[in-house]
């Protein structure tokens, strides 16, 4: 007996498995022990130096109604520590519910990606950036709430005899200065204004190479040629040099006028940057379509040409806050930042150098202080450049 083989078209197709069957059902993805046991670890730090602070703001509060009357009248930087603190040990509850709920871990697993989301999943795979970012907002945190952990007045001096050049203890975390005064709590004062420098001055200047170099790139022309001269002829000059001969013109330069000449010193390189991603945007199909729907000038840079060069501009502010620190502490050294009493780390460096064999603490302390603070946004500032670049991620 000769056995036929069937007709394969003749053969029915097996039935497909349904959408919600096991066959269908990728396992998901279970994260690393690494993974979970450094948040938890990241979560017990972060609520410990949210506790901590909260004690010490606590002690601080009972220790000024011991004071007799007339207390100290508080100034505004006192209720924006306040509000500073709430809002840290509301933002931490809320942290530590996403972080443990397993609706809300369901929830972002089930979530699309978008291109902020990518980049942000690739930059949280780089350590050293996130790092920077963790000391970045630890210092804005411990700069807000510096008046709630401050032991001590930072310009008030103790008795020269007795407190001067004492060394580092239990009473003076980072020692005294020749005037008695408290290291520690100079350095948190000064981080208040060498920090607020560098946001406020790179705003400035973000903000007005963003519109050089939009104007620039999207109208071309004699438009470009002026602006990119104006820029060519800012950048001629050693920014350190006219920087001194800016503020050396006046003869007590305050807060506002050094972040204002630092702020409309930098934005060169801002504006050259925006003017390369203008050039290859303006050619694009979303704006040729705008023009041919009739949209002015001035909507389509706002809303569709400077929105898509950002990334490279959050790239450029974050280091050049670090910068700018960098650059106000230099001046600062020279005595021509703010001036003292008001601390910044520059000028607490150049009180110190004159005593870096007996009183090694004043300058070293401001000093790593610096150095901490432009590492961190450096390091920031590369993780996101490798993040927000699709070339550079791996």
């Amino acid at each position: 007996m000769v056995r036929v083989s069937p007709d394969p078209e003749s053969v029915p197709p097996e039935p497909m498995p349904s959408a919600t069957g096991q066959e269908l059902q990728a396992p998901a993805p279970r994260r690393g022990a690494g993974v979970v046991w450094g948040r938890v670890a990241t979560l017990v730090l972060a609520w410990a130096f949210t506790l901590w602070v909260a004690l010490t703001a606590w002690q601080r509060h009972q220790a000024r109604q011991l004071l007799p009357e007339p207390r100290p009248r508080l100034g505004w930087d006192y209720w924006v520590a306040v509000v500073t603190l709430v809002a840290v040990i509301a933002g931490m509850v809320w942290w530590t519910w996403k972080s443990v709920s397993g609706k809300q871990l369901a929830k972002s697993r089930t979530r699309g990606d978008s291109q902020w989301s990518i980049a942000m999943r690739h930059f949280k795979k780089n350590r050293l950036a996130m790092g920077g970012m963790a000391v970045m907002i630890l210092l804005y945190v411990v700069t807000l709430v510096t008046p709630l952990i401050a032991p001590y007045d930072p310009a008030a001096q103790g008795d020269i005899i007795t407190s001067r050049y004492l060394p580092p203890s239990g009473e003076h975390l980072f020692g005294t200065d020749k005037f008695g005064r408290d290291i520690f709590s100079r350095t948190l004062y000064g981080a208040q204004i060498s920090l607020s420098i560098g946001f406020v001055a790179v705003g400035i200047s973000i903000t007005l190479g963003t519109m050089v170099g939009a104007l620039s790139g999207y109208f071309g022309g004699w438009v470009d040629a002026v602006l990119m001269r104006v820029t060519d002829m800012m950048l001629a000059f050693p920014r350190l040099v006219l920087l001194i001969v800016v503020i050396a013109i006046f003869e007590n330069p305050s807060f506002w006028l050094v972040v204002i000449v630092l702020g409309l010193t930098g934005w060169m390189g801002t504006s050259r940057i925006v003017r390369g991603e203008v050039l290859s945007l303006r050619e694009r199909e979303f704006v040729q379509a705008a023009r041919a729907l009739g949209f002015s000038d001035f909507r389509i840079i706002t809303r569709h040409v400077v929105p898509n060069t950002m990334a490279p501009v959050i790239v450029s502010a974050t280091l050049g806050i670090g910068l700018t620190i960098l650059t106000e502490a230099s001046l600062s050294f020279l005595g021509l930042g703010v001036q003292p009493p008001t601390p910044t780390w520059g000028n607490m460096v150049a009180d110190g150098r004159d005593a870096l064999t007996q009183a090694w603490w004043i300058a070293t302390f401001p000093g790593l202080a610096i150095v901490l603070t432009v590492v961190a946004f450096n390091l920031l500032g590369d993780g996101l450049r490798d993040a927000l670049d699709p070339r550079l991620r791996t």
